[in-house]
């Protein structure tokens, strides 16, 4: 494998490109077809050369190089019967794809392993980032669990209520920003981290709503449910569940399929 990114390395490089990028009916032979599962495996692959390229060129011309568009456009090869891993294959496509935030692409892939027999429930789970759900989970217990911030949040939220909840939002936007930047470089980072972000706030609305629900059953005495605080304690859950996946998720990405 070359190790250097001279001017010979990318000329190589998009040579291979052209011919992987290839419509199907072009690839007329098993061994053109199973160059392009390379070539794209590869690419797919943190720590590759060929993934690197992508990572270095989409920058420069996110158009030439844009790798989600042109995987999507030869999944049929990957979805070919000749192909014994077609279905892992798939698979990795579609949580290569996931990783990158480009749900629309995605969509082609679930087709596909939908016709191999995948649930429809189990695909679609993952487009409303249940990561950040259960994350935010665990964001809950460790500020609840802290009896001294919680009360601390309570004052807050009467005293500094929205500049507080400004900045925390602010914060959480931003480190959502640099999680998609990670995964797919500066090109269409802005618009995937609106994406996400709004996912995120969805869930810290449903998390409210459901504290809600429950302070209805809890005698009176036991809790004051107090909006603000609700509303305060859930933001700063949901930054400790965006710290979360910076640490502890395997790829980094809040929208790593489960």
């Amino acid at each position: 494998m070359c190790e250097h990114y001279g001017e010979l390395t990318r000329e190589r490089f998009d040579k291979e490109l052209v011919q992987a990028t290839q419509p199907l009916a072009a690839l007329r032979t098993p061994q053109q077809r199973n160059q392009v599962r390379e070539f794209f495996v590869r690419a797919m692959t943190p720590g590759d050369w060929y993934y690197h390229m992508y990572r270095g060129l989409g920058d420069q011309e996110p158009g030439k190089y844009d790798v989600e568009a042109q995987i999507s456009g030869q999944v049929e090869v990957f979805a070919h019967d000749e192909n014994p891993l077609r279905v892992y294959h798939l698979k990795q496509i579609r949580r290569f794809l996931m990783r990158r935030y480009a749900f629309g692409c995605a969509c082609g892939v679930n087709c596909r392993l939908r016709d191999e027999g995948e649930s429809r429930l189990w695909l679609l789970k993952d487009y409303i980032l249940p990561r950040v759900g259960l994350s935010l989970l665990i964001g809950w217990g460790a500020v609840l669990g802290a009896g001294d911030m919680a009360s601390w949040l309570y004052y807050v939220a009467r005293a500094l209520f929205w500049p507080m909840v400004l900045l925390i939002h602010v914060t959480a936007w931003a480190l959502v920003y640099l999680n998609v930047r990670d995964q797919i470089g500066k090109a269409h980072a802005i618009r995937r981290t609106l994406g996400a972000s709004l996912g995120c706030e969805a869930w810290l609305l449903a998390g409210v709503g459901v504290t809600q629900q429950l302070s209805r059953v809890v005698p009176q005495d036991a809790l004051q449910y107090h909006w603000p605080t609700a509303l305060l304690i859930g933001s700063v859950a949901l930054l400790l569940a965006i710290l979360g996946q910076f640490f502890f998720a395997k790829a980094g990405s809040l929208a790593d399929p489960l």
